[in-house]
């Protein structure tokens, strides 16, 4: 991520039986960085995402059977924001219900 320095990253399908903090530290390319996960989604392996300490400061996360969410605050424009990591499911049933959660956290 060096040379870009995103505020924020998400991942889907990270396949990893654990996130270690050397491995962020490596992504990031520094220490300034928060993370979440989620390991299993859907029987797939993993959501994944890195906020940037100095641009997005996470308060929260959340999670739900399809999705990962942050919390934070955007420090440039002292604005608190959600943002959600989704892996949407096929079937239309629980697509309905995936929508369904994400409007009962607002």
């Amino acid at each position: 991520m060096r040379g870009n320095e995103p505020n924020l990253v998400c991942i889907q399908e990270t396949k990893q039986q654990s996130v270690h903090q050397k491995v962020c530290f490596a992504f990031w390319g520094d220490h300034l960085v928060e993370w979440s996960e989620i390991l299993v989604i859907n029987g797939k392996r993993g959501l994944l995402c890195l906020c940037g300490k100095s641009r997005l400061i996470a308060k929260q996360s959340y999670f739900g059977a399809s999705f990962l969410g942050i919390r934070g605050r955007w420090s440039e424009h002292d604005q608190t924001l959600p943002i959600d990591n989704i892996y949407s499911p096929c079937a239309m049933e629980d697509k309905r219900h995936l929508w369904g959660e994400l409007l009962d956290l607002k």
